[in-house]
């Protein structure tokens, strides 16, 4: 869906310029494209850390339930979701900047609790 990063409107009725595999191509003046995930399901998903993976080069913002992000290294970044009930509840994904040569595709793939999670949390002492 497309949005004004200047604004708080929730759905500004313009277009997103796709690429043919239905990722943004590009983003125009003041435009972020959001993405809402796990939306509305109260605590009927797990919550804790998640990892996120994607290709491209661009910036992506989150929200909702999301109450903490740690950018690993490119394109890997770990998010951790806290379940609530209340309104708007799940995990809320914006982009708000990519690159128009090579932009964020095949993402947002969220993972739970990997091997590579829990080693994360011992060096970490999460």
């Amino acid at each position: 869906m497309a949005q004004e990063l200047t604004s708080y409107a929730w759905n500004t009725g313009t277009d997103l310029d796709l690429r043919s595999d239905g990722y943004p191509a590009r983003l125009k003046l003041n435009q972020v494209a959001t993405l809402l995930t796990v939306r509305d399901v109260e605590r009927h998903y797990v919550g804790g850390w998640y990892t996120v993976l994607y290709d491209g080069e661009g910036i992506l913002d989150f929200s909702m339930d999301v109450t903490s992000v740690h950018r690993v290294a490119r394109n890997h970044i770990r998010i951790y979701v806290n379940l609530t009930t209340g309104v708007n509840n799940g995990i809320g994904v914006r982009l708000t900047d990519s690159k128009e040569d090579d932009p964020i595709r095949q993402g947002t793939k969220h993972f739970m609790l990997s091997l590579e999670d829990l080693k994360y949390k011992q060096l970490n002492n999460i």
